[in-house]
């Protein structure tokens, strides 16, 4: 493998009790804090609406958060010695996306297993993008 490029990467839910989620139990507390079996959002503005999901099923989010929980793991990152290109949108934190926490590349970042190789990171009006080389 060359490189690695993560698009908008998912390394923690903005979310204080996700954690419940990875357990057994966690679907079924979940569809009763929800009233149901789907994650709905009503976005204020409704133009986000035509391009992002605003209901999805509880199982994903279930599924998700044991990804996140089980897989992103320090150990892991310090194996990855490759390129890695981080591309999320973050302008500021009125702006952001609500549900994850940012900026999500300084979590694993300091992980990598690079020594030596400084991280950069490149700003623009329209939000952030991380990189390492």
């Amino acid at each position: 493998m060359e490189a690695v490029v993560n698009m908008s990467p998912n390394i923690a839910i903005n979310e204080p009790m996700v954690g419940m989620l990875d357990e057994p139990w966690g679907l079924m507390i979940a569809r009763t804090v929800r009233g149901g079996k789907y994650n709905e959002s009503h976005p204020e503005n409704p133009e986000k609406a035509k391009y992002w999901y605003t209901k999805y099923r509880l199982e994903a989010v279930v599924e998700l958060e044991n990804l996140v929980d089980h897989a992103m793991k320090p150990e892991l990152f310090a194996r990855i010695h490759q390129p890695v290109l981080n591309l999320y949108y973050y302008k500021n934190e009125k702006s952001r996306i609500p549900r994850l926490r940012f900026p999500p590349s300084s979590i694993c970042m300091k992980s990598w297993g690079r020594p030596g190789k400084e991280a950069r990171r490149g700003h623009s009006g329209r939000g952030r993008a991380c990189n390492r080389l």
